[in-house]
């Protein structure tokens, strides 16, 4: 019988084909008691309705989404049943939804406990409808969020790649009220922004019970981990864990940058050594602190 239901091929959302959602849903239809036994699907919203997005999230034990190019500009209708979806595990991969669109689809479960949102910038440039659209903001998507902050628990914040140009820089983001986060991965350009002053107040927008911590830099070329401005904000977050973080356990550093290419040798490849300021401040603190470079710059973390 049903259980994980998978409207792609692979783990590619490229690879898809409209007849499997057509199908999928035509046999729900004929037969509704089976989406009782549905807890997992996987679907591609590019040449799909809202509509099916309310289905999916409507099916009576569903536990985990994984949604794939949902672009919406406009909020879509809210579904009756609206904050009572079961879904726990809400991956959204290629996510180029807007604000409206996206703050009414996070409110849909009741409870969302874990959530991979992988924003596509490109989605919020240009024009819709003769009306010229936003930029993309960190503090909309915190906002987007609101309604699950006293839930959610797992949080994987990540960004597509962009050939012409990068994303627009955004101060800090804010976690801060989020009180159930316990775990967060995110990139380094969400955590602690660039062009805002020296990066000294990330332990005040991190909340109070994080226990680990993911931070992946992927622009390389113009902001490497390995540079002295670069470790104040992680200093810092250690020397003020009694006051400001006193749950956190682990933090892990991931970048793509190479040691030879940094101190201009190229036979040099080994462990980086972090100064001992730093070492020390993270032993006292007991947080252990890896870091991992040359680490590939598109990993996949949303499959994990």
């Amino acid at each position: 019988m049903f259980n994980d239901i998978s409207l792609i091929r692979g783990h590619n959302f490229r690879d898809y084909s409209d007849q499997h959602l057509k199908h999928f849903l035509h046999v729900l239809r004929a037969k509704p008691t089976l989406g009782r036994y549905v807890r997992s699907v996987a679907a591609n919203m590019d040449n799909s309705s809202i509509e099916v997005l309310k289905v999916l999230f409507c099916l009576p034990v569903i536990h985990t989404l994984w949604i794939s190019h949902f672009n919406n500009c406009y909020a879509p209708t809210l579904p009756k049943n609206a904050g009572a979806s079961r879904v726990k595990v809400l991956r959204l991969l290629h996510c180029g939804a807007h604000e409206n669109a996206l703050t009414e689809i996070l409110s849909w479960p009741k409870a969302l406990e874990e959530l991979c949102y992988e924003v596509d910038q490109g989605e919020w440039s240009g024009q819709f409808a003769g009306e010229t659209l936003p930029q993309w903001d960190s503090a909309a998507f915190v906002r987007a969020l609101g309604s699950q902050k006293d839930s959610l628990k797992h949080l994987s914040m990540t960004r597509r790649w962009q050939y012409n140009k990068g994303m627009p820089y955004n101060p800090p983001i804010d976690f801060s009220n989020f009180t159930a986060l316990t775990f967060l991965r995110l990139f380094h350009v969400f955590l602690v922004g660039v062009h805002f002053g020296p990066a000294k107040n990330i332990h005040e927008k991190l909340p109070a019970q994080l226990e680990q911590l993911e931070v992946y830099y992927d622009d390389a070329p113009h902001h490497r981990f390995v540079e002295v401005h670069e470790l104040g904000w992680l200093t810092v977050m250690a020397l003020l864990k009694p006051t400001h973080l006193p749950a956190l356990q682990a933090v892990a550093i991931f970048s793509p940058e190479r040691l030879g290419e940094i101190e201009g040798d190229e036979e040099n490849h080994g462990a980086w050594v972090p100064p001992s300021c730093v070492s020390q401040a993270f032993e006292q603190a007991g947080i252990a602190l890896s870091i991992d470079l040359q680490y590939p710059l598109f990993p996949g973390l949303l499959q994990t």
